[in-house]
């Protein structure tokens, strides 16, 4: 997975394709300790880069928010494998040992034969973070418009999802940096400094429960805003877990 871009509110937006990952094929050229460390890297990029730089955003009101985007489309049976559902608990535990700072995951392109591997893979997920799974189903029509007003736009939005931006892998954060223990913030925008970037108008809560609200007639729960607090400088060993 990587970022890609910002909410309007300042949320950083990690996409992920989980329907063309292809674990079997990873493991031929790196170890699970590799998938966990490279998960560790991701972890401490998220805490020690890009919260804190989000944070620096004039008209930022959500600065310790992240927005998930999940790609299912490509997932088949074959994602159920003892081998990909061992590595997906890996991870699991890792991220157990970080702050959760997840706000909405959106669930995107789920065919109806891989309904039961989102299944299988979200009942992994802890409950807190099942609770802040929205499915949208296959991205055009009014699920593109709903993404773009989520991500800031459909040039932010990559074009395997429907959207303009044309960046590849190595362009996007963190495997545009140099070395991933490298701690430079790399922006989206092209030659532009984020913290500089302001929004036009102040944003306040409601604004951003307005934004990631639930689709019409879905079932849902009532979407309240948490308070923002400080992005910490933690490290895994020294921080406490949220709720």
């Amino acid at each position: 997975g990587w970022y890609t871009a910002n909410t309007p509110l300042g949320v950083p937006v990690y996409v992920e394709r989980l329907g063309t990952l292809d674990v079997e094929k990873m493991l031929k050229t790196a170890s699970v300790e590799d998938i966990v460390e490279q998960r560790m890297r991701m972890q401490g990029y998220m805490i020690k880069t890009l919260l804190p730089e989000m944070a620096r955003r004039p008209g930022s009101i959500a600065r310790d928010k992240i927005v998930h985007v999940i790609d299912m489309k490509g997932a088949g049976l074959s994602l159920l494998s003892s081998r990909n559902i061992a590595v997906f608990k890996r991870l699991q535990e890792v991220d157990a040992n970080f702050p959760e700072f997840l706000y909405r995951t959106y669930v995107v392109n789920v065919p109806i034969g891989a309904r039961v591997v989102w299944s299988t893979f979200s009942g992994m997920l802890p409950s807190r973070v099942r609770a802040k799974v929205r499915i949208l189903g296959s991205v055009k029509g009014t699920n593109l418009t709903k993404l773009a007003a989520i991500m800031g736009g459909v040039d932010r939005i990559p074009e395997f999802l429907g959207g303009n931006c044309k960046r590849k892998l190595n362009e996007c954060p963190p495997w545009s940096l140099q070395h991933m223990n490298d701690t430079t913030f790399v922006p989206w925008e092209k030659n532009v400094s984020l913290t500089k970037l302001a929004v036009s108008t102040p944003l306040s809560p409601n604004s951003f429960s307005r934004a990631h609200a639930s689709p019409r007639g879905a079932d849902d729960d009532a979407i309240s805003y948490e308070t923002p607090r400080s992005a910490s400088m933690a490290t895994p060993t020294s921080v406490k877990k949220s709720n």
